[in-house]
């Protein structure tokens, strides 16, 4: 079998499958998150006091979206070359950790300037974007066989993120329609942060690929200042001899 004039042994071989499977998590996990609001976010604004009609809400999703995506312009170059100096590992756990409080935000974010907050957060410390990129070329060790597959992690991470994003933000989410004028207070929490629960556990999945990288991921960069000791790796070990898997996880390769 050939793809794209490479054998899958020549893919295969001494490939790197734990770090890859690391890096494939943190992907995915953003691409979740990423897709996740968008499928109640009309209903999110139409639930603010301020917004009054439609008209309003398409304007307050502009305003959203500029938040989000003007500030990359320039984020996605600075944190590249910053990852050049302090390595790429610090700069993954930021990126998923920063997610994690914008969702967090967002859930909680009461005055639509508590959601601009929210996507000014994620445009600026939006991070792993180019990031990914990098060490996927890096863990191919030049190999383009190794590449091919790869980089097509990034199109099949982007795939599930419209698939399972949509599906937490759709089937978790609390909303009902806005209360009736003479309804009670409500008093049960989830009623009150209608969209909290997508956020949580979106929250919950970037907070887990971000212990992944910072236990078991080996920097890329060895150029950068944290190519030295680990601490995170050396307690990653001790992790996995309390586990019993030691042998399991050091699989870094296939023969």
């Amino acid at each position: 079998m050939k793809t794209s004039g490479y054998s899958l042994r020549d893919q295969v071989q001494a490939f790197p499958v734990f770090q890859f499977t690391i890096i494939s998590a943190v992907a995915i996990s953003q691409e979740i998150a990423d897709h996740s609001y968008k499928i109640y976010l009309w209903h999110k604004i139409k639930s603010l006091h301020e917004v009054m009609d439609h008209s309003g809400v398409v304007g307050y999703i502009g305003y959203l979206a500029a938040a989000t995506y003007l500030p990359r312009i320039v984020s996605y170059l600075l944190w590249s070359r910053l990852s050049d100096r302090i390595g790429r590992k610090p700069i993954l756990i930021l990126g998923c950790l920063i997610l994690s409080l914008s969702g967090i935000i967002y859930a909680f974010g009461k005055p639509f300037g508590w959601l601009i907050i929210s996507k000014l957060l994620v445009g600026c410390f939006d991070v792993n974007e180019g990031v990914i990129r990098t060490v996927f070329g890096e863990l191919s060790h030049g190999s383009d066989a190794h590449k091919v597959i790869m980089f097509s992690m990034i199109p099949i991470a982007q795939g599930l993120g419209l698939i399972f994003g949509p599906m937490v933000g759709g089937l978790i989410t609390e909303w009902s329609g806005p209360p009736a004028a003479d309804a009670p207070p409500e008093t049960n929490f989830f009623k009150i942060y209608l969209f909290a629960k997508p956020n949580f556990v979106n929250a919950g999945i970037l907070t887990f690929s971000a212990a992944l990288v910072f236990f078991f991921f080996e920097e890329t960069n060895m150029n950068s200042s944290n190519s030295r000791t680990d601490i995170g790796l050396l307690i990653g070990d001790k992790i996995r001899e309390l586990l019993h898997l030691a042998q399991i996880l050091k699989l870094t390769t296939w023969k």
